[in-house]
């Protein structure tokens, strides 16, 4: 395209979108592989905290996110560890579907919901938690993630992952090493990645 060729540089945050650029026409001699970094003030490993929640979300309640997703394994998880529970961080259009589940499934006392907060609470959140939880899909829109910045952030605190095989996901989660990744969607095996991590640590 015009924008390719008038570009003297291309910048890409994933392996995939590489990928996905090249295939658009893209030279890949243009493109520039570059993942934003994080703040390592904010985010690592605090010593000898309580932990106080099994499983952490943290991201917009967008299609993409596909929050429902996770509280949907979520509750196969509880009828397997009944004293587990969920963080969720974060405000979104799809707050208040995934409020409502809770709701309905009278869960409301296994799940917290956070809001919009600052990235000082977000770490100490993180640190309180055993495992980061994130279910990234392709929307019907096709619209999909970069590389998800919470993921990083959480695995600066070192928290292991369990997440789903979607573009730069996989640069940063190594299945059976850092994390678990399921395909996405799948909302059948997810839980089992969850249970997996929650009684028997990488």
């Amino acid at each position: 395209s015009e924008l390719f060729k008038r570009a003297n540089k291309v910048i890409a945050v994933s392996k995939h979108m590489v990928q996905q650029l090249q295939n658009l026409g893209c030279e890949a001699s243009k493109l520039q592989l570059l993942i934003y970094g994080i703040d390592n003030s904010i985010f690592f490993k605090w010593p000898q905290i309580e932990k106080k929640y099994t499983f952490v979300s943290c991201g917009r309640f967008v299609e993409k996110k596909h929050p429902l997703g996770i509280i949907q394994s979520f509750l196969l998880v509880l009828k397997v560890i009944p004293g587990a529970k969920l963080l969720m961080i974060g405000d979104g259009e799809l707050l208040i579907q995934v409020k409502e589940f809770v709701n309905q499934n009278q869960i409301s006392a296994s799940v917290k919901f956070t809001g919009a907060i600052h990235q000082t609470e977000i770490a100490k959140y993180f640190n309180e938690s055993e495992i980061f939880i994130q279910h990234s899909i392709t929307t019907s829109q096709n619209d999909r993630e970069g590389t998800p910045l919470a993921i990083i952030e959480s695995a600066a605190c070192e928290l292991p992952c369990v997440s789903t095989y979607h573009t730069g996901i996989s640069d940063f989660v190594i299945h059976q090493s850092t994390g678990l990744l399921e395909n996405e969607g799948d909302i059948s095996k997810m839980p089992d990645c969850m249970i997996e991590l929650a009684l028997n640590k990488l």
